[in-house]
Parts: structure tokens; sequence; C-alpha cells
């Protein structure tokens, strides 16, 4: 799950933004592998994107956060072909993207005090699950910022962001080395796309 939310008062106009993506599946043996075996499988998961926002909301009743919308969902199925000869090595990928729901009603909600969120949105089950991490302060976020000398992110777009992103390069949701932080356009690849953000965004 990824939700950006502004709510900005400019002279007495309020102007509200909000961005939310989220990807899931029931397969989670695929998502939490952590060495690829050679060989052909077959990996579908959803995803969701808020497409028009109507509501944003940081305290409404009962929540600490809520974003109502139209959202569409994707069923997306992926073919893996796994080199037997070279270690995580993608010989063969195919990839078909069925959109199950268009302009849906739904919800996203982060519940008062808790680190739990909820998506609802009409016509597939209630998507739970926990906040990994909460901001409760005003702090600049620097995007694209996914590694840092110890492996975790240090504030600023730098090599080890770069290293981290080219090492994963080629891999697809499924695998062992993609990542949904390093996944910038969405695509369930780490691309040249996703490279050339890093690139374009290192500080100094």
């Amino acid at each position: 799950m990824r939700a950006l939310a502004f709510t900005i008062n400019n002279n007495g106009t309020t102007n509200e933004w909000a961005s939310v993506n989220a990807l899931w599946s029931n397969q989670t043996v695929r998502l939490n592998v952590t060495q690829d075996a050679p060989g052909t499988f077959t990996f579908s998961y959803y995803m969701a994107r808020l497409v028009n926002t109507s509501m944003i909301d940081f305290n409404s009743s009962g929540y600490d956060l809520y974003i109502s919308g139209l959202w569409n969902v994707s069923k997306i199925t992926t073919t893996l072909t796994i080199s037997p000869t070279a270690i995580n090595h993608l010989v063969n990928f195919t990839r078909t993207d069925e959109q199950i729901l268009g302009d849906a009603q739904g919800y996203l909600a982060l519940p008062n005090q808790t680190p739990r969120f909820e998506l609802n949105i009409t016509g597939i089950d209630v998507l739970t699950g926990y906040v990994a991490m909460s901001v409760l302060q005003f702090k600049q976020i620097q995007f694209f910022d996914v590694a840092g000398p110890n492996g975790v992110p240090d504030g600023k777009v730098d090599i080890h962001d770069l290293v981290r992103v080219a090492r994963a390069y080629g891999t697809v949701v499924g695998m062992s080395g993609y990542s949904f932080d390093m996944d910038f356009n969405l695509a369930g690849r780490i691309d040249i796309f996703d490279l050339t953000t890093i690139a374009a965004n290192i500080q100094g």
C-alpha cells in the first residue's frame, strides 16, 4: 500500500490532493520468497488505484485519515521462467492485465490511534493490514530514497539507492528481488524507468 495525501490552505482556498495505490495477492508464498527456484510458474496479484478523489479528511469521526473516491481494480497475472543455470535469472516473462472494476466507489481509512488500515471498495472484499510507519510531525520527505549505508533509507538519494535498484533490475512481482518501493511507475517490474528515476534524482 502506498498512500499520499495533502490538504493545503492557500490564502483561504483549500486545495486537496491524494494518491493511493495498493498491491496484494492471495499467493503469499511468492510474496515471501527469498530465492527463486528454476522453472516456470504463474503468479497473480491485484492492483487498486484511486482515480478520482471525492474527500480527504484528517480528522473524520473515528478515523485519523479518511480518503474516498472512485477506484480502478485490476487483476494482473504473470508467467515467469527462471533459468536453471543462473540464480534469479529471468528467461521469459509474460503479463496479462484484466480490469475487474472501473470507477468503483470506495475509501481508505486509518482508524483512530491504531496501526491498521482499511481499504473498502465496492465489488471486492475489504482489505485490511498494518501501517508500517506513521509520521506525527511535519517532516521533509525525500522521494526515491530506498536505501542508505546501512540498507535503510537515510533521507537522501545517492549511490546507495542507485545500487539497490540496479541489483533488482529486471525483477518482477513474484521474484525475490522485487520491491514495491522501487517500482516507481507501478509497472510490476523494476525496469529502466526506475533506474533512470533514481539517477536523475541523485543529490550532489
